[in-house]
């Protein structure tokens, strides 16, 4: 009796990878287009924390 594998290689030719953000195709898990908007976005809640209103724009 042969014993064959579930799966011979474990990314089918049909697999692609996406950006865990924006959902288009990307290599790597954030794109650089989402990951720059990410950084912004910190970068404006940092400030906001900073100058004492933290939550009136986020609520």
């Amino acid at each position: 009796m042969k014993i064959v594998p579930l799966r011979s290689d474990p990314r089918p030719e049909h697999a692609h990878h996406v950006c865990n953000m924006c959902g288009k195709p990307s290599e790597i898990t954030i794109c650089d287009e989402c990951s720059e908007r990410l950084r912004m976005e910190a970068l404006a809640r940092k400030k906001h924390e900073e100058q004492g209103n933290a939550w009136s724009h986020w609520e």
